[in-house]
């Protein structure tokens, strides 16, 4: 199942049969089947027709509405995922301390350890070592923890590590100064927020879609407005906050100089790359990890 976003303003999304129908400000027309498609996203002065609003809630198609700057503003959904038992479920597990704690270790566990794989993966002379221990003495703490506030305080270690170690390794243009947020204070930070806000709303759908509330989590204290338990799951997963797809032109001497390069910079074991032409005779390269690629399609426009 695909997400579509739309980003050029000015578009109008509608409905035309058995298509979502993207209309852009040059009359140009995009068409994705409705049975592909399971989340629309919105930046800015985006449109949907009445008709389209009706079809996304008859088939519990999420729409997210965000600024033209990524600021999130909503979601329209329907309510036919609602399942009072589960929310009822959802409630008493997360009055369990014990569960909470347990839940809480295993997720910061893992968030601990994706962000080390990502330090390791980028670094070229050691630089990030002093920042890896620490973030390494952390994890061996968290199964010490007696209370999920023990179990906040070495994720926060590890994370101030992490920013550390990730400032010395992205490329210079992108340098920052720490995490920095409301608001983001560099490109880095830019790029960071956006991606963790759109991720936090790809996981409040998928939760809704189950029956569950975003908002009683069990890692995360509740508050008014905050989507808590998207937050727990979010931990883990945030290190790697989007695929990334590229469009370029290239003659036929930089594509030979491409296809060589790449199996020189990637990790056999942990990446995926993938070439597809976009014209002429069909072919797809790849290199790496198959089994890391999700069915899931992304439709940018």
């Amino acid at each position: 199942m695909a997400t579509l976003y739309v980003n050029e303003q000015g578009s109008v999304v509608g409905v035309d049969g058995g298509y979502y129908v993207v209309k852009q400000k040059n009359d140009l027309l995009r068409k994705i089947p409705k049975e592909t498609l399971e989340a629309i996203t919105l930046f800015g002065n985006v449109h949907l027709t009445e008709p389209c609003v009706q079809e996304c809630l008859r088939r519990g198609i999420a729409v997210n509405y965000f600024s033209a700057n990524g600021a999130y503003f909503g979601r329209l959904t329907s309510t036919r995922h609602i399942k009072a038992e589960r929310l009822r479920m959802q409630v008493h597990f997360s009055e369990n301390e014990e569960l909470c704690l347990q839940f809480a270790k295993k997720i910061v566990a893992a968030k601990i350890h994706n962000q080390m794989v990502v330090c390791r993966r980028y670094q070229r002379k050691q630089e990030a070592e002093d920042c890896l221990k620490q973030m390494k003495l952390a994890e061996n703490k968290i199964d010490q923890c007696q209370n999920r506030e023990e179990v906040m305080g070495y994720e926060g270690i590890a994370a101030r590590e992490y920013f550390k170690a990730l400032a010395q390794l992205v490329q210079p243009a992108f340098r920052f100064n720490g995490r920095t947020r409301m608001p983001p204070k560099d490109a880095f930070n830019s790029m960071l927020s956006l991606g963790y806000t759109m991720l936090l709303y790809e996981i409040y759908g998928e939760l809704e879609n189950r029956g569950l509330t975003p908002y009683v989590g069990l890692l995360h204290k509740n508050q008014e407005g905050h989507p808590a338990l998207a937050s727990d799951l979010m931990e883990q997963y945030g290190y790697r906050v989007q695929k990334s797809a590229f469009e370029a032109l290239l003659d036929q001497k930089m594509f030979v100089k491409l296809r060589s390069e790449i199996p020189k910079v990637i990790d056999e074991k942990e990446d995926c790359v993938k070439i597809y032409r976009l014209k002429g005779v069909s072919e797809t390269v790849t290199w790496g990890n198959m089994q890391e690629v999700s069915d899931d399609e992304m439709i940018f426009i």
